[in-house]
Protein backbone atom coordinates (compact mmCIF):
# COMPACT_ATOMS: atom_id res chain seq x y z
CA UNK A 1 0.00 0.00 0.00
CA UNK A 2 2.81 2.51 0.50
CA UNK A 3 3.65 2.30 -3.21
CA UNK A 4 0.01 2.84 -4.15
CA UNK A 5 -0.19 5.77 -1.73
CA UNK A 6 2.91 7.37 -3.24
CA UNK A 7 1.63 7.01 -6.78
CA UNK A 8 -1.77 8.44 -5.80
CA UNK A 9 -0.05 11.43 -4.16
CA UNK A 10 1.95 12.06 -7.34
CA UNK A 11 -1.15 11.90 -9.54
CA UNK A 12 -3.32 14.09 -7.32
CA UNK A 13 -0.67 16.75 -6.75
CA UNK A 14 -0.13 16.92 -10.50
CA UNK A 15 -3.87 17.37 -11.05
CA UNK A 16 -4.09 20.07 -8.40
CA UNK A 17 -0.91 22.02 -9.23
CA UNK A 18 -0.47 21.87 -13.01
CA UNK A 19 -2.78 24.25 -14.87
CA UNK A 20 -3.17 22.21 -18.05
CA UNK A 21 -3.47 18.83 -16.35
CA UNK A 22 -7.02 18.48 -17.59
CA UNK A 23 -6.93 20.33 -20.87
CA UNK A 24 -9.46 20.08 -23.70
CA UNK A 25 -12.41 19.59 -21.35
CA UNK A 26 -15.11 21.93 -20.08
CA UNK A 27 -14.33 24.17 -17.09
CA UNK A 28 -17.00 22.45 -14.99
CA UNK A 29 -15.48 19.02 -15.60
CA UNK A 30 -12.00 20.40 -14.92
CA UNK A 31 -13.07 21.74 -11.53
CA UNK A 32 -14.90 18.49 -10.77
CA UNK A 33 -11.76 16.46 -11.44
CA UNK A 34 -9.68 18.84 -9.32
CA UNK A 35 -12.15 18.37 -6.48
CA UNK A 36 -11.88 14.62 -6.97
CA UNK A 37 -8.09 14.96 -6.73
CA UNK A 38 -8.45 16.87 -3.45
CA UNK A 39 -10.73 14.21 -1.97
CA UNK A 40 -8.49 11.42 -3.23
CA UNK A 41 -5.45 13.09 -1.65
CA UNK A 42 -7.20 13.04 1.72
CA UNK A 43 -7.95 9.32 1.40
CA UNK A 44 -4.28 8.30 1.21
CA UNK A 45 -3.54 8.56 4.96
CA UNK A 46 -6.86 6.90 5.74
CA UNK A 47 -6.01 4.04 3.36
CA UNK A 48 -2.59 3.53 4.96
CA UNK A 49 -4.08 3.60 8.48
CA UNK A 50 -6.94 1.26 7.53
CA UNK A 51 -4.55 -1.19 5.90
CA UNK A 52 -2.36 -1.19 9.00
CA UNK A 53 -5.37 -1.80 11.26
CA UNK A 54 -6.81 -4.45 8.92
CA UNK A 55 -3.59 -6.42 9.16
CA UNK A 56 -4.04 -6.35 12.93
CA UNK A 57 -7.42 -8.03 12.47
CA UNK A 58 -9.94 -5.18 12.42
CA UNK A 59 -12.94 -5.98 10.24
CA UNK A 60 -14.11 -2.37 10.07
CA UNK A 61 -10.66 -1.20 8.95
CA UNK A 62 -10.66 -3.94 6.32
CA UNK A 63 -13.97 -2.68 4.97
CA UNK A 64 -12.72 0.92 4.96
CA UNK A 65 -9.60 -0.04 3.02
CA UNK A 66 -11.65 -2.03 0.48
CA UNK A 67 -13.99 0.96 0.09
CA UNK A 68 -11.10 3.34 -0.55
CA UNK A 69 -9.58 0.89 -3.02
CA UNK A 70 -12.90 0.78 -4.87
CA UNK A 71 -12.95 4.60 -4.92
CA UNK A 72 -9.43 4.64 -6.39
CA UNK A 73 -10.28 2.00 -8.97
CA UNK A 74 -13.40 3.87 -10.06
CA UNK A 75 -11.74 7.28 -10.17
CA UNK A 76 -8.63 6.22 -12.00
CA UNK A 77 -10.50 4.01 -14.45
CA UNK A 78 -12.41 7.14 -15.35
CA UNK A 79 -9.24 9.23 -15.62
CA UNK A 80 -7.32 6.64 -17.63
CA UNK A 81 -10.17 6.15 -20.11
CA UNK A 82 -12.02 9.48 -20.13
CA UNK A 83 -9.39 12.14 -19.59
CA UNK A 84 -7.42 13.58 -22.49
CA UNK A 85 -3.94 12.13 -22.74
CA UNK A 86 -1.44 13.87 -20.45
CA UNK A 87 1.88 13.20 -18.74
CA UNK A 88 0.19 11.21 -15.95
CA UNK A 89 -1.46 8.60 -18.17
CA UNK A 90 0.88 5.79 -17.09
CA UNK A 91 0.50 6.86 -13.46
CA UNK A 92 -3.29 6.63 -13.84
CA UNK A 93 -2.90 3.12 -15.24
CA UNK A 94 -0.55 2.17 -12.41
CA UNK A 95 -3.05 3.34 -9.77
CA UNK A 96 -5.87 1.53 -11.58
CA UNK A 97 -3.86 -1.69 -11.77
CA UNK A 98 -2.54 -1.62 -8.20
CA UNK A 99 -5.92 -0.71 -6.69
CA UNK A 100 -7.71 -3.38 -8.72
CA UNK A 101 -5.15 -5.99 -7.75
CA UNK A 102 -5.37 -4.94 -4.10
CA UNK A 103 -9.16 -5.34 -4.20
CA UNK A 104 -8.84 -8.83 -5.64
CA UNK A 105 -6.34 -9.87 -2.97
CA UNK A 106 -8.35 -8.18 -0.21
CA UNK A 107 -11.42 -10.16 -1.18
CA UNK A 108 -9.41 -13.37 -0.84
CA UNK A 109 -8.01 -12.43 2.57
CA UNK A 110 -9.63 -14.50 5.26
CA UNK A 111 -7.74 -13.40 8.35
CA UNK A 112 -10.77 -11.46 9.58
CA UNK A 113 -12.95 -14.55 9.20
CA UNK A 114 -11.06 -16.52 11.80
CA UNK A 115 -12.81 -16.87 15.16
CA UNK A 116 -11.61 -14.59 17.91
CA UNK A 117 -10.64 -15.69 21.40
CA UNK A 118 -13.98 -14.77 22.92
CA UNK A 119 -16.08 -16.76 20.45
CA UNK A 120 -17.66 -20.02 21.65
CA UNK A 121 -15.57 -23.10 21.04
CA UNK A 122 -18.45 -25.55 20.94
CA UNK A 123 -19.43 -26.36 17.36
CA UNK A 124 -23.01 -25.94 16.27
CA UNK A 125 -23.33 -29.14 14.23
CA UNK A 126 -23.37 -31.64 17.15
CA UNK A 127 -26.04 -29.54 18.84
CA UNK A 128 -28.17 -29.76 15.72
CA UNK A 129 -27.57 -33.48 15.55
CA UNK A 130 -28.79 -34.08 19.10
CA UNK A 131 -32.47 -33.58 18.24
CA UNK A 132 -32.19 -35.99 15.34
CA UNK A 133 -30.79 -38.90 17.31
CA UNK A 134 -34.10 -39.91 19.04
CA UNK A 135 -35.87 -39.65 15.68
CA UNK A 136 -33.31 -41.83 13.95
CA UNK A 137 -33.31 -44.33 16.85
CA UNK A 138 -37.08 -44.72 16.64
CA UNK A 139 -36.92 -45.30 12.90
CA UNK A 140 -34.27 -47.96 13.30
CA UNK A 141 -36.22 -49.84 15.93
CA UNK A 142 -39.26 -50.09 13.87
Amino acid sequence: MPLLGLIVIIATVYGLVVDDAYRLISPLTRETWRAQDAVTLTTVPVLLWATWRARAGSLSAHLVSVGILMWLTYGYAHLSIGAPFNAMFLIYLAVLTLAGFAISTASCASTWLQPRQHSPRRPVVPWLGSWRSPVLASRRSG
